[in-house]
């Protein structure tokens, strides 16, 4: 079973592949997502930052959890239901502060911040790429 981390870095491997059927909608439609992408890559900058201070972890996953109603929302409209389904369930859980935490302590830490840093890479990615081709 993969740990919150592994699944953070699922999703964000798995919401690029998407980003042609972003890239397709209208132009408002399209710099929105850009802009849900791009505060996710942030919260997931926070939640990088919120590692060496244990008490910032529940609000940085709380940042993040924020956001999932529009993921949902975006996502469903271009992936559609089972995978945008799929997708936010596994970030949903992905973000616990207890299971993050307990992982964190594994001895495999820093590969596993270099993990969560490259999911927060990949979707800042997305976010710019929709930014370029609705230009």
């Amino acid at each position: 079973m993969a740990g919150p981390i592994q699944t953070l870095s699922y999703f964000a491997r798995r919401l690029i592949q998407f980003e042609e059927k972003f890239a397709s909608r209208p132009p408002e439609r399209v710099l929105e997502a850009a802009e849900l992408f791009r505060s996710m890559s942030e919260g997931l900058d926070g939640l990088l930052d919120a590692f060496d201070d244990h008490t910032a972890l529940e609000p940085a996953t709380a940042t993040l959890k924020a956001m999932l109603p529009k993921l949902e929302n975006e996502a469903h409209a271009e992936i559609g239901s089972p995978e945008s389904d799929k997708l936010t369930l596994a970030l949903r859980e992905a973000l616990e502060p207890g299971k993050l935490q307990l992982q964190l302590e594994a001895p495999n830490r820093d590969a596993l911040v270099q993990e969560l840093d490259t999911a927060s890479i990949l979707i800042r990615a997305l976010a710019d790429g929709l930014r370029v081709k609705n230009q």
